[in-house]
């Protein structure tokens, strides 16, 4: 019940030669919806449409969620 977006530094954006990936993830309710790949020296983003209000609406329904006193 949750979206995760994920991006790491790619080549030429980290502070040495040797600390990048340049990896990147979009996942919604534990799907992977898009990946960049890893390790490339080419810019690339990962987009993707995550269904907020799905998210919500299962969110209410579930007891873990709920505030309690």
């Amino acid at each position: 019940m949750a979206a995760y977006v994920y991006a790491s530094a790619g080549a030429g954006e980290s502070s040495t030669d040797l600390v990048y990936s340049g990896h990147s993830l979009i996942c919604e309710n534990g799907v992977l919806l898009d990946e960049g790949e890893r390790f490339s020296f080419e810019t690339r983003a990962a987009v993707s449409d995550v269904d907020l209000q799905r998210l919500t609406h299962d969110r209410q329904r579930s007891a873990a969620f709920r505030d309690e006193p």
